[in-house]
């Protein structure tokens, strides 16, 4: 759906950029002797990164649709109204879920409210899901 090559190729390496992200975050997993698994590095507070850069993801692809015509937004371009504007016309496929992780990343932003891992993963991976829908990764 994003028209210029030069974008698209923009927003593909900003979203590997959270997936090297994710990587490194996950650490590495050894499993012991004794059957357990050990996990080295993890930190769940550092998932709430790779969560705010991908609504910074998203709202640089609601931005690029804007700007080509996919749709218009009279208000003030904030990610709340490009995605209140680009509802009716761009295929969300999970839109409240993402409007959810919209609001926690204003807590995370404002107010230092942190996610847990599994949430920033779930707000994470419907983005995802939403890209691959735009035939954006």
């Amino acid at each position: 759906m994003i028209q210029n090559d030069s974008v698209l190729d923009d927003l593909k390496n900003d979203w590997k950029g959270i997936d090297k992200l994710l990587s490194i975050v996950k650490g590495t997993s050894y499993v012991l002797p004794s059957g357990d698994i050990f996990q080295e590095n993890e930190k769940w507070q550092s998932y709430n990164i790779p969560f705010l850069l991908s609504y910074v993801v998203l709202d640089n692809v609601l931005s690029a649709f804007h700007g080509q015509g996919n749709f218009t937004c009279k208000e003030k371009r904030t990610l709340n109204n490009l995605m209140e504007a680009s509802r009716p016309h761009i295929p969300w496929r999970n839109f409240d879920t993402i409007n959810k992780g919209r609001l926690a990343r204003n807590e995370l932003a404002h107010e230092a409210v942190l996610l847990s891992k599994e949430e920033c993963i779930r707000f994470i991976e419907a983005i995802r899901l939403e890209l691959v829908g735009w035939s954006i990764l």
